[in-house]
């Protein structure tokens, strides 16, 4: 839905809004927000706000590095879990380096290239289907390696003492306009999913990040913490992430093909943590879906979605070795054509220091 200035000027009047969020990432995908009054608001449409840069993208320069944020009004959502009298909203940001877009803003990167598929008049949904553990905290707030319950695949209660907590995500994601179509209890204890519905690559990475803020900040409303690592405890069941693309059928197998062919390329990205180069992630095709395995607990969805959406359409010859390790898959990417004409250096620069 498209919203205009005016609309959300006197949203923000009428429902009782004051405080705006303006949120964004850093380049290793962790959300970062500021907080404006009401009042402000016109002006930041205006003119953007700056901030500054230097410690968010953790540029070496002493300097002050000015950047400014720019919202994207049609991001424009409420905070459910924020009290209802004196509203919060949030609006996700896009950022500038002077006139021109931050390179290093990966959502823009993103939208570029969502705007060219649209203007080739091809349609792709992604859909990501997170894991995450709830786990006890202990007396000081910290969490625990004790889950929340015992319960098995798809148990219920009392068993399964996580469905009044998955209840209140989704009602929340439902307010802010995610939609979850299924919930329930895994295999673990005390694992759980929550499955959205399908959307525009740039969407959906946008809902990836929302997702994660709402079942930690819920999770720890309730005396709990969310774990989405891959293997949160050690002898049970790992958290699966997978990323389900919906395809137009005429070409899916091409497009599968090229993303086999460069899956070590941006495999980095994938899998930005040393300890995940044992494990075997899925790649594999069925029916009119892509499937790709990632962790939503260490990777940027927005670099992800770019690099898997170019690695579809790059027929180039590419080099499908194996990387033993996250050393090998640095080194892969340094030397990707493909990572290199989508990201630039100064982004994956930070991916490169992760060893």
């Amino acid at each position: 839905m498209s919203y205009s200035r005016n609309d959300i000027l006197d949203y923000i009047k009428e429902d009782d809004v004051k405080f705006i969020r303006l949120a964004f990432t850093d380049p290793l995908g962790k959300r970062k927000n500021l907080s404006i009054m009401p009042n402000e608001l016109k002006e930041v449409f205006d003119k953007g706000l700056y901030i500054d840069g230097k410690n968010i993208f953790y540029l070496e320069a002493d300097e002050y590095k000015k950047l400014l944020l720019i919202p994207d009004l049609d991001t424009i959502s409420v905070l459910p879990w924020r009290p209802s009298q004196g509203r919060v909203v949030r609006l996700i940001c896009n950022i500038k380096d002077g006139k021109e877009y931050y390179k290093c803003d990966a959502r823009k990167i993103l939208m570029d290239i969502c705007s060219d598929l649209e203007n080739q008049k091809l349609d792709f949904k992604f859909q990501m289907k997170a894991d995450f553990y709830l786990l006890k905290l202990d007396e000081e707030g910290l969490k625990t390696n004790i889950p929340y319950d015992e319960a098995g695949y798809m148990d219920v209660a009392p068993l399964d003492k996580g469905e009044n907590v998955r209840r209140e995500i989704c009602l929340s994601l439902s307010e802010m306009g995610i939609k979850p179509i299924i919930s329930h209890h895994k295999m673990g204890p005390g694992q759980n999913v929550i499955i959205c519905e399908q959307q525009n690559p740039l969407t959906a990475a946008d809902n990836a990040i929302a997702f994660t803020t709402v079942v930690k900040n819920l999770s720890a409303r309730n005396g709990l913490f969310a774990d989405f690592s891959y293997r949160p405890l050690a002898s049970e069941k790992n958290n699966s992430c997978l990323i389900e693309i919906e395809c137009p059928k005429v070409s899916i197998d091409k497009y599968y093909n090229n993303l086999t062919n460069h899956y070590s390329e941006i495999e980095l990205f994938l899998k930005p943590n040393k300890d995940l180069y044992d494990k075997l992630f899925a790649l594999r095709l069925d029916d009119n879906k892509i499937i790709v395995e990632t962790t939503i607990n260490d990777v940027n969805p927005y670099i992800v979605t770019s690099l898997v959406l170019k690695a579809m359409f790059d027929d180039s010859k590419a080099n499908n070795k194996i990387n033993e390790n996250i050393e090998e898959a640095i080194n892969t990417a340094k030397n990707s054509s493909l990572v290199n004409s989508v990201i630039p250096e100064e982004l994956s620069s930070y991916y490169y220091l992760l060893k």
